[in-house]
């Protein structure tokens, strides 16, 4: 077998000067080899008589990248030369987030200002330096592909809707010239950037002869849709709805936050959840207010207990009875009883035994039943089998549930201030 182009040339550097260029072989080995594990590279770089490039030469080439405020050319030539291969869709994201407001000063100039890129940025020598509290972001995400790179980025303490219309419209000039093709753009609810998109022409005033959720791209003439951010509308509908208690729908029918909370005292006193997912965190949602998951699992709707009302019932009913409810409490006591090792294998045909041995006949003892099982067999009648079935489904919705938040990992810290620590180094 031949050998590797990289291990040549790691042969010859060792037999010859070291201080030779390192060819694009060696320095995509050193590259791959260092990002997938910073450690594994060092040790063999002893290993090798430092024969690869040192850590220092590594960030050195990662350096190469242009990443001062503005328009980013690297991120559009890359999307230039993938729509070299096809015809590249785009979805522009623009989103503004904190930043650390400061001035620190490197490299002969001022840093952390307000800056919009070339010709557009203050100048060091001013005295009156504003500082920057947001950075906005263009991202260009691909529907008919799998990336997305920021485009842009702007360091900003506040702009104008007019002000962002420019941007967006040079964004849009720049996408064109790649041969690129913006079909719509996602941002969240804020005023400035409603007042961006309608200084472009779009209207959103709802129901109107004259709503246009869309902006006409000047290059190509064809429509670019707006959608707001799915995931902060859904936070802001939670959070309008627990600051305000009550909220109307057109009919003039009250929709109230109280709801919310009965339900939540009311399992807690029952020990018993009614396939939802409301916990305290939900209720007092203060200190998670930017937690999407949370405000999704408050409004949204479970189908967990429909399953086991339409079998139930096999009808017009939609609320289980009093006998079935009873038997899921019964269950779930045992199945809390069971948690410390619920994942053994022999756990779920223990719960089902015990449930139904203390359920017993304490179920299903209407006059009308108890006269059609007269003539069955007293251990394995009709009420029995309905019993069985109840705690049967009631069990694997449970131990289902149990298993997926298992799997569920913790959020990492991290995550909650990604968008503070985003810009930190640039």
């Amino acid at each position: 077998a031949s050998v590797p182009e990289h291990v040549q040339e790691i042969i010859k550097r060792n037999l010859r000067n070291k201080k030779q260029q390192y060819s694009s072989e060696l320095r995509q080995f050193a590259l791959t080899l260092q990002y997938y594990s910073p450690r594994a590279y060092n040790y063999i770089r002893h290993k090798w008589r430092d024969l690869l490039p040192h850590s220092s030469t590594i960030k050195n080439w990662y350096s190469n990248i242009n990443c001062k405020p503005g328009f980013q050319k690297q991120a559009l030539d890359a999307i230039a030369n993938e729509n070299k291969k096809k015809k590249v869709l785009l979805n522009i994201v623009i989103d503004e987030m904190a930043i650390r407001s400061q001035i620190i000063y490197g490299s002969n100039r001022f840093y952390g200002g307000v800056d919009l890129g070339s010709h557009m940025s203050f100048e060091s020598d001013n005295d009156n330096l504003p500082k920057a509290t947001h950075a906005l972001v263009f991202m260009a995400v691909a529907i008919n592909g799998s990336f997305k790179v920021p485009i842009a980025y702007f360091l900003i303490k506040s702009l104008t809707g007019e002000e962002r219309a420019n941007l967006l419209s040079k964004c849009l000039e720049l996408i064109n010239d790649t041969g690129a093709k913006a079909v719509s753009i996602v941002f969240d609810g804020a005023p400035t950037n409603l007042s961006m998109c309608s200084h472009l022409g779009a209207n959103f005033t709802y129901p109107s002869v004259d709503f246009k959720p869309w902006i006409i791209d000047p290059f190509t003439k064809e429509k670019i849709f707006i959608f707001w951010d799915a995931c902060h509308m859904l936070k802001l509908v939670r959070n309008t709805l627990g600051d305000h208690k009550i909220l109307k729908d057109k009919h003039g029918s009250v929709i109230s936050w109280e709801y919310i909370s009965l339900l939540h005292t009311y399992q807690q006193e029952q020990g018993l959840h009614c396939a939802t997912k409301l916990t305290n965190k939900h209720i007092n949602f203060q200190d998670n207010r930017m937690n999407v998951k949370l405000a999704a699992q408050t409004l949204s709707e479970t189908d967990h207990n429909k399953q086991l009302i339409e079998l139930k019932n096999r009808g017009p009913y939609i609320f289980p009875s009093n006998d079935v409810k009873k038997i899921c409490q019964f269950t779930e006591k045992i199945i809390r009883q069971h948690l410390h090792h619920i994942f053994l294998s022999k756990t779920p045909q223990l719960i089902k035994s015990e449930a139904f041995a203390v359920v017993g006949t304490n179920a299903f003892d209407s006059d009308v039943l108890i006269d059609h099982i007269k003539s069955q067999d007293i251990l394995d009648n009709h009420r029995v089998q309905l019993i069985k079935a109840v705690i049967n489904i009631y069990v694997e919705i449970r131990l289902h549930y149990e298993a997926k938040i298992s799997n569920e990992k913790s959020e990492y810290l991290r995550h909650k201030y990604t968008k503070l620590i985003h810009f930190y180094h640039s």
